[in-house]
């Protein structure tokens, strides 16, 4: 089974690090086991999808929070670059190795 969506505890840990996170592309229908469904993430924080971790708003608002965390380690960093981590984790190892990036990103300090 393909996993579409990163799950509502990431989910929920990313929008409270970062509430001006842009909210998912489409968060109304997504895919379970190659069906299609209605989101049963609907009133509760995002269902980010691969689509909408790599988009523009979403690396440079998460990129922005990093960067007045931590000046001294991001300040060189521009937000494609965190669009092409992520692009690379998921390479390697798909969505679970995407959260677990942004979890550790979170946890940095």
């Amino acid at each position: 089974m393909t996993q579409t969506h990163i799950s509502y505890k990431t989910a929920k840990a990313l929008k409270e690090f970062c509430p001006d996170l842009p909210e998912p592309i489409s968060e109304e229908w997504y895919t379970f086991s190659g069906t299609i469904v209605n989101n049963p993430f609907r009133g509760k924080p995002p269902a980010y999808q691969l689509h909408d971790l790599l988009s523009k708003p979403f690396c440079k608002a998460f990129f922005e929070k990093m960067s007045r965390r931590m000046k001294s380690i991001h300040h060189e960093k521009e937000p494609w670059m965190l669009q092409s981590d992520l692009a690379s984790e998921y390479y390697n190892g798909g969505l679970p190795a995407v959260e677990k990036a942004l979890l550790e990103l979170m946890e940095e300090k």
